[in-house]
């Protein structure tokens, strides 16, 4: 899912309500239009349609759009639908999860371990891949995301979409650890590199419902391990 947001333009003839697609290039996607008799609702239709996007919260939808003409109603819908699926820590508490610092690690480099548990003493999501190329060789791809995405209770440990046509192998949850989550992923992850294994090292808040405003949260380190070898 690459839509991260709505924004209506709204004049006396009527309002025009677009989604913003952040994907290779950014553009803007005309989602439904409506004439001047639904303008002071313009503002809320954007609300209610962010919120969505973050929560998935279908009643609260619902409640935000009753009352608009059907067939606003349906190309909202619709667009929702075929466009705006979610998508596995896409959001976190706060907002829109953005990768703010990227960084290769040599797979043998120690530093990498105060790197990744610094990001993490500080709530920073953190993901990390193993990969070889001609230039650097076997290495660490380290993304830093600007906060930890959410999970829901019913949303199992993950919080990273798998890549296309991969198996994992086995998935290693770290939890209760305290100062020792990321160097025990780490000592895990290395172990399955040893193996020629493609290893992944994702962070995320497990919360106790449906939403990050239901109770309270728990902070997980996994390690997926699939079966195929470090991707060039």
């Amino acid at each position: 899912m690459t839509i991260r947001q709505f924004l209506v333009h709204a004049d006396a003839s009527g309002s025009r309500l677009f989604a913003v697609d952040h994907g290779e290039v950014d553009r803007l996607d005309v989602v439904a239009e409506w004439g001047p008799g639904e303008v002071a609702r313009a503002d809320d239709v954007v609300r209610v349609l962010d919120l969505y996007l973050a929560l998935r919260d279908e009643g609260g939808l619902e409640d935000g759009l009753r009352g608009l003409p059907d067939v606003v109603l349906r190309s909202i819908r619709e667009f929702l639908r075929s466009r705006c699926a979610p998508e596995p820590g896409a959001f976190g508490p706060g907002g829109f999860i953005v990768p703010v610092r990227r960084a290769r690690f040599r797979l043998e480099a120690a530093t990498i371990d105060e790197y990744l548990s610094g990001a993490y003493a500080v709530g920073l999501g953190i993901r990390v891949e193993n990969g070889v190329d001609e230039r650097h060789g076997p290495h660490w791809d380290v993304v830093l995301l600007n906060r930890m995405p959410f999970v829901p209770a019913d949303g199992g440990a993950r919080a990273w979409a798998l890549p296309d046509g991969s198996r994992v192998e086995s998935e290693w949850v770290v939890g209760e650890a305290p100062g020792r989550q990321v160097p025990v992923a780490l000592d895990s992850a290395r172990r399955a590199v040893a193996r020629d294994k493609r290893v992944r090292i994702h962070t995320y808040l497990q919360g106790d419902g449906e939403h990050w405003l239901d109770g309270a949260m728990t902070t997980s380190v996994v390690v997926d391990v699939f079966d195929e070898p470090a991707p060039a």
